[in-house]
């Protein structure tokens, strides 16, 4: 059950990445509105600083997701210590 958990876990993790990356190609493709049309616009417009506002609000949001998800992983696996090699 244990590693079960853990695989689970592992999953929920990197599922927001994984939906985050595919909300913006498709809105880079095929929208109208949206974090990944406008900076598919400002690309075009060759307005770097759009381009480089939309790279870091994706960053920020990808941050926070993780930090969200690894505190839940604290809460909900205490047991599990991970150790570093370096």
């Amino acid at each position: 059950m244990l590693d079960l958990s853990l695989i689970l876990l592992d999953y929920l993790l990197k599922s927001p990445s994984i939906a985050w990356t595919c909300v913006i190609s498709a809105e880079m493709v095929g929208a109208n509105s949206g974090l990944g049309f406008r900076i598919w616009t400002a690309k075009e417009w060759s307005d770097t600083g759009q381009v480089l506002v939309g790279m870091i609000s994706i960053s920020v949001t990808v941050l926070v997701l993780d930090i969200l998800f690894r505190g839940l992983e604290r809460a909900l696996l205490p047991y599990q210590r991970k150790t570093s090699g370096t």
